[in-house]
């Protein structure tokens, strides 16, 4: 009984480390009130965590830094500006995939500008 256990734990393993990283962000909302705060949807297969930083800090807010699962964070804008949202999926302590998202804050509203991606 351990024995076919163990086969299955093995050949499961070995199917997560087969798995091609794939990182995904999505929104359904290209722009809200400049107070309001856009949903984007962080979709993960074969990542351990995605790590979410903005360049350049100040202009907007993240409610999550990691995920370690596939969820939602929200930006919120806090001045006029532009920054981009980068996205970096690892598995252990290796950084093996990241994306982009542009956002603005003009005036009376929060924007998504696009997505994009870094050649890794």
């Amino acid at each position: 009984m351990k024995v076919a256990h163990s086969k299955v734990a093995k050949i499961a393993g070995a199917a997560r480390k087969a798995l091609k990283p794939a990182l995904t962000l999505r929104s359904d909302v290209r722009e809200v009130k400049a107070n309001a705060s856009i949903a984007v949807s962080v979709g993960m297969k074969g990542l351990d965590k995605v790590e979410l930083e903005l360049e350049p800090r100040g202009a907007f807010s993240l409610d999550l830094k990691s995920l370690s699962k596939a969820g939602i964070v929200r930006l919120k804008g806090h001045k006029d500006g532009q920054a981009t949202l980068i996205a970096t999926g690892k598995v252990g302590r290796k950084s093996v995939i990241e994306k982009m998202l542009h956002i603005a804050c003009e005036g009376p509203s929060l924007r998504l500008l696009g997505f994009g991606y870094i050649p890794g």
